[in-house]
């Protein structure tokens, strides 16, 4: 009875609740692997066929070596990814590729291989290498093929919805991108290309420490002294910011009182924006709470402007500045290079509002798209793993 039961997957398709317990086999018995073909850059002619790597599609090529569809693996380089290609193609020499399905759906093989987790079987300290004797050793069951059908066409159901919900996430920053770039006055210009209805005064120029009444920086409490930690006041890392986003609900870290007045760091006002000058060069929140940060912050307070035009304003500059400094060894800014940058403001405040306020609203649909497309990935993985063996 145990036996039988490690042979069956915790969830099934209802019409397949009677069926015998699936096969089990040694993976080069369901589908073996082989080693692709070489293709030096030099050799390669732009034509309709994919050339896959050992990290999918990364070339086109006017020949293809095997006919679609197939499942693909890397072997050198970088191990743990599975491609599926519908069409003809050529599998590179950095990877592994299926010879022979045995009758079985192809797509049902593709999400066995990445319910397999290939990375168990890499080695080699340097450049990763995934050995094919090593994954044809590995025991395995599978299904009818009617079963494999339902499983491979259910999970693609998922990849299509999760593509889907990426393109959405990825037009959606596309569209913040653009327009960050329009309803802000080019260099040299005094007013923006793209602007809300009944605004048309020029925007003044004025530097970053005007933005606040308020300059913070900020320490690190000695984390030997345990009186100093895990007391109520959020302690903000760099490492708590994400890139692109530009709210903050909560820290990893809290400090006492007791650290506060022991160490560099100090209690800012809520509303203040946190900005990394240190590493992270482009990561910046405003904090709604009362906070600490690290010596790799400075903190504007008691803001003139409206705190969300502010906030997206420096932004802006900073993905300037971090397109500018990126393939060079430059990792941060000194606080007195960011004070005393130059930003073009509008004098109405309701247009500073109306521009924050469309900001956040596009920050607040790339939330959502995230949040959906981590459901959809955290759903498929659940499903991979109860629908295998």
């Amino acid at each position: 009875m145990t036996e039988q039961k490690n042979l069956l997957p915790k969830r099934r398709f209802k019409q397949f609740h009677n069926e015998i317990v699936w096969n089990q086999l040694e993976l080069k018995k369901i589908a073996p692997l082989q080693r692709g073909f070489d293709l030096t850059k030099s050799s390669m002619k732009s034509g309709p066929y994919p050339v896959v790597f050992s990290n999918g599609i990364g070339a086109w090529n006017s020949e293809y070596k095997v006919k679609g569809p197939g499942v693909v693996t890397g072997r050198s380089g970088s191990i743990g990814n599975v491609s599926y290609i519908d069409d003809d193609f050529w599998p590179h020499n950095t990877s592994l590729w299926v010879t022979n399905f045995f009758d079985n759906y192809p797509l049902f093989i593709y999400y066995l291989y990445q319910n397999v987790n290939l990375t168990r079987f890499g080695s080699g300290s340097g450049v990763p290498t995934l050995n094919r004797n090593d994954v044809h050793d590995y025991s395995t069951s599978i299904p009818k093929i009617d079963e494999q059908i339902r499983i491979g066409n259910f999970l693609k159901h998922f990849d299509d919805l999760i593509i889907l919900q990426q393109h959405k996430l990825e037009k959606t920053k596309e569209l913040k991108a653009a327009y960050l770039s329009e309803m802000f006055p080019a260099e040299g210009e005094f007013v923006p290309k793209r602007r809300f209805t009944k605004f048309d005064d020029d925007w003044k120029q004025r530097k970053v420490f005007e933005f606040g009444n308020q300059i913070s920086s900020g320490g690190t409490p000695k984390t030997s002294c345990e009186d100093y930690w895990n007391g109520n006041i959020p302690w903000i890392q760099s490492s708590d910011l994400t890139e692109d986003i530009v709210v903050i609900k909560e820290s990893r870290k809290k400090i006492t009182e007791e650290a506060v007045n022991n160490s560099a760091t100090k209690i800012i006002p809520k509303n203040s924006i946190a900005v990394v000058t240190r590493v992270g060069v482009g990561k910046l929140a405003l904090i709604p709470f009362e906070y600490a940060t690290s010596q790799d912050f400075l903190s504007i307070s008691n803001l003139n402007l409206d705190k969300w035009f502010a906030t997206y304003a420096l932004y802006n500059v900073l993905q300037k500045e971090k397109k500018s400094v990126q393939g060079t060894s430059i990792k941060g800014m000194t606080k007195n290079d960011l004070l005393m940058k130059e930003i073009m403001i509008p004098a109405s405040h309701e247009e500073q509002q109306q521009i924050g306020a469309y900001f956040l609203m596009l920050d607040d649909l790339i939330a959502l798209h995230q949040h959906k497309l981590d459901k959809l990935q955290n759903l498929k993985k659940a499903y991979l793993h109860e629908m295998f063996v």
